[in-house]
């Protein structure tokens, strides 16, 4: 039977990548403050494409699910 996908599902699936792109953001993996501003962020959209191109499509596969490598704890 197959799976009920509600509008909630479906959103999630459509920002899945730029949730990940806000976590990291939120973790302080991606610190992008510039020293001399102090702790003021700084992205543009190129460096926020580019972020994108090189960190989320090495996360997500061509489906748009997280590459079964990067949810085991060995590999992270």
């Amino acid at each position: 039977m197959p799976e009920k996908i509600d509008a909630h599902d479906i959103a999630n699936r459509i920002l899945r990548r730029e949730n990940y792109m806000i976590a990291m953001f939120n973790k302080d993996i991606l610190d992008l403050s510039i020293p001399f501003w102090g702790k003021k962020q700084f992205l543009t959209r190129i460096l926020e494409w580019n972020l994108s191109m090189t960190i989320l499509d090495y996360v997500f596969d061509k489906n748009g699910a997280v590459r079964k490598q990067f949810s085991k704890n060995a590999h992270r």
